[in-house]
């Protein structure tokens, strides 16, 4: 299986013949569209930048930055790190990620400012509001589940293994035994999602409607 930072848009936009207005336009839609996978986003972006002017390639690093790059550090940082020294795009992504390294700098160059933090009360009120919200779409997710009045459940209050038993012709049971393993996954919220919620939304609903001039 794939993982996420292998999956990104990889064709030459040069085939397509598109002027620097189009090429502009398909880097918002790029990021409007596939803005929670920033790799892919990324991308196309990555692409437009191997054959464009320098009108062209300047609104396109900065999309790159921002809003990309102060959204995510994790695999987009990691996927464009790893372009070679002989990709056309790489000296332009280069800008992109020295802009990012000097916005954390100044921004951690604030300090800790204790009046921004919330009270362990309100911390409290948001971990009981997360929790009830956890419940609700567990909840939903069973209700639309079409195997949800299919099979057998069991809620385990401990233990590694679970032991069934199933029964056999001739009044017999058989035990069956299932180990438990530990199941993970992870995704890297946007940071302008805690930071500036609306603002954020409002500019990817913008991207998303944005019309080519007829």
């Amino acid at each position: 299986m794939a993982r996420k930072r292998d999956l990104f848009f990889d064709l030459s936009v040069h085939d397509f013949e598109l002027t620097a207005e189009t090429k502009i336009f398909l880097c918002k839609k790029a990021i409007g569209f596939f803005f929670v996978q920033p790799v892919i986003a990324a991308s196309v972006l990555v692409a437009v930048l191997r054959d464009c002017d320098d009108e062209v390639a300047t609104v396109v690093t900065d999309l790159l930055f921002d809003p990309l790059l102060i959204n995510y550090k994790g695999e987009l940082k990691d996927y464009l790190e790893t372009l070679v020294e002989a990709d056309p795009a790489t000296k332009r992504v280069r800008v992109a990620l020295d802009a990012e390294a000097q916005y954390l700098k100044e921004l951690r160059s604030v300090g800790i400012i204790k009046e921004l933090y919330p009270s362990e009360h309100h911390r409290q009120i948001e971990r009981m509001r997360l929790q009830e919200q956890s419940r609700e779409i567990h909840k939903q997710a069973q209700e639309q589940s079409v195997f949800h009045n299919l099979v057998h459940r069991s809620v385990l209050l401990y233990g590694r293994r679970t032991l069934t038993y199933v029964g056999l012709p001739g009044e017999t049971r058989r035990p069956i035994e299932m180990a438990l393993h530990a199941h993970r996954f992870s995704y890297e919220l946007p940071q302008m999602e805690i930071a500036d919620p609306i603002g954020l939304d409002y500019m990817l609903w913008v991207f998303r409607a944005e019309r080519l001039p007829e």
